[in-house]
């Protein structure tokens, strides 16, 4: 229940600065910093990507963190996606774009370059995303769909 309260306070705070429209939710399931698991840190603050489209019909994401009822959330520009299929015939899509974000919980904006991943496995989807900091740092996010709304 602290979970959905924080994630409706998140996307409160998104709905003031325009955003309105999920597309998609993703449950952050793990995290890594420079290769390095990061444990602990997914479940106990329930994190999450949501997709969704801002009042002048842009697409943006956030990474929300449900405890702390915090997030970084921007605008994604330059999408490029081609679709490929595993050698196990599942539906593997590939999308890169630069995400200009802001935080919730610091005065820190930025934009960093984002390649998002999504493995379509009979009814289920995985993702794995891949963001670089400007100051070389890595973090990879993965998980899976909780709230299927975009086609693949």
């Amino acid at each position: 229940m602290k979970k959905w309260i924080a994630l409706i306070i998140c996307l409160i705070t998104l709905s003031v600065f325009g955003q309105e429209n999920i597309l998609n939710k993703y449950e952050i399931t793990e995290i890594f910093c420079n290769k390095k698991k990061l444990s602990g840190v997914c479940k106990e603050n329930g994190t999450c990507l949501v997709f969704y489209s801002t009042k002048d019909s842009a697409v943006a994401m956030a990474n929300v963190w449900q405890k702390d009822g915090s997030c970084s959330f921007g605008k994604i520009y330059n999408v490029q996606d081609r679709i490929v299929k595993t050698l196990s015939g599942a539906k593997k899509k590939i999308f890169t774009f630069l995400w200009k974000y802001e935080n919730t919980y610091d005065d820190k904006k930025g934009a960093l370059d984002v390649i998002f991943t999504v493995i379509k496995k009979s009814k289920e989807a995985f993702f794995t995303l891949k963001m670089t900091l400007e100051n070389n740092v890595v973090y990879i996010l993965k998980g899976v769909e909780v709230a299927p709304q975009m086609e693949y």
